[in-house]
């Protein structure tokens, strides 16, 4: 027993691990590794093997062709070196960055929506109570001037009495009595009488209890709150009316598509179950994006006479461009990576670099470059998933997310 204890510290000061811990001192002469530069070779691996990494040149243990150096830059970058034999193997080609007219169709998801001009509240400026209605439940088209009910008001009846009075005032020939008929006839007048009433009233020298009251524009009801018995207030909403003649589309566009898009610029509209598409214009672009989606609205007005378009319909609103010498790569050297859009640039060399992008419209298989590319560099157009794979492999899967399906196409087509 004595004789392990004695053993026990020898053994602890010769255990690997321990030196491990402490730092075993350096041998004599020899320096300590210096920290790689951006032209150091991080490994050696295998094109067509790149999951292959050695610390020296050697050959593929799978297929014995010659280990290839990574730089420490190329793995810091995501580049990656394809010769020339590898391209053809793998049908990876290369396309020129240039410049080109395209005729592109934008189509935007919209709604059909309320003109927010011709939406009417019926309101009163007096108090009083319902005496009888002549529109009963919301949905009923009415027309301008029609009957929706009659009031009875205190306050309508007093003074149309103080106009009766004033009226035989003027033709009894009293000093003034112009000027008081006058006067109550106004007071009437604001507080929603018409002069047809009002002159029917002074031709009949009898009060009028239960006034109706008049739609004001032609349209819809949209809302009721009128009951009768009930009293009512000033400033109290008892209908809502919307004139549905003309009609608003609000569109969704990506914050991209914005620039291409102005007021007073023609679209046409079409909706499910209406056969023609209508002309529309733009009048509004609205000065918010929507952070979730990064889509801003805009809106168009058109007539709807016939009241064939109703509010809260599916659409779509569709806008001929006529974009002219853009910067424009083949759609099919396009990555999409979650919320990122990256080609592979020839960096010469047999290097093939990601490189973010800014896109704008898409029309006859091209895409416009809004930023991130000179015109004449060389992109990959076919084969550009493998070499993103390829990439990925050599940073240890993290380079930037994986590829992914191409969204929808929300733009031109």
């Amino acid at each position: 027993m004595r004789r392990a204890l004695l053993l026990l510290p020898f053994l602890v000061a010769c255990d690997p691990r321990t030196l491990l811990d402490r730092g075993a001192p350096p041998e004599p002469g020899r320096a300590e590794p210096a920290a790689k530069g951006p032209n150091d070779v991080a490994y050696y691996t295998c094109p067509m093997h790149p999951s292959i990494r050695q610390p020296g040149p050697g050959s593929c243990p799978i297929c014995g062709m010659t280990l290839t150096p990574v730089l420490t830059s190329e793995l810091q970058s995501g580049a990656v070196q394809v010769d020339a034999e590898r391209r053809k193997r793998f049908g990876i080609a290369t396309e020129p960055v240039g410049r080109r007219s395209m005729g592109a169709t934008l189509e935007l998801p919209a709604v059909v929506a309320w003109d927010q001009s011709r939406l009417v509240d019926v309101t009163l400026k007096v108090s009083g109570w319902i005496a009888s209605e002549s529109v009963g439940a919301p949905g009923v088209h009415v027309h301008a001037g029609q009957t929706l009910f009659a009031l009875y008001s205190p306050e309508l009846v007093a003074a149309q009495d103080d106009l009766l009075r004033a009226t035989g005032s003027v033709q009894a020939g009293e000093p003034r009595a112009a000027e008081r008929a006058s006067a109550a006839r106004l007071r009437l007048t604001r507080w929603g009488m018409t002069d047809g009433q009002l002159d029917a009233v002074v031709r009949s020298g009898t009060v009028l209890e239960n006034v109706p009251v008049l739609a004001p524009i032609s349209g819809f009801v949209l809302e009721k709150t009128a009951l009768v018995g009930a009293m009512v207030s000033p400033g109290q909403t008892l209908y809502r009316i919307g004139d549905t003649s003309r009609v608003w589309l609000e569109a969704s566009v990506p914050e991209a598509q914005l620039p291409l898009l102005s007021p007073s610029q023609k679209v046409l509209v079409h909706v499910p179950g209406v056969d023609v598409p209508r002309p529309a214009t733009i009048t509004l672009t609205y000065p918010t994006v929507d952070p979730t989606t990064r889509t801003a609205r805009v809106r168009a007005e058109l007539q709807n006479s016939d009241g064939a378009l109703r509010p809260d319909q599916w659409a779509t609103l569709e806008v001929e461009l006529g974009v002219a010498d853009r910067l424009v790569v083949p759609e099919s050297a396009v990555i999409y990576t979650g919320p990122r859009r990256m080609v592979f640039v020839d960096g010469g060399g047999d290097r093939l670099e990601p490189r973010d992008i800014t896109l704008g419209v898409k029309a006859d298989g091209y895409v416009e470059v809004l930023g991130g590319l000179q015109e004449g560099e060389q992109v990959v157009t076919a084969g550009n998933y493998l070499v993103a794979a390829d990439s990925r492999l050599k940073r240890g899967g993290e380079a930037a997310p994986a590829p992914t399906a191409a969204p929808p196409p929300a733009g031109p087509r």
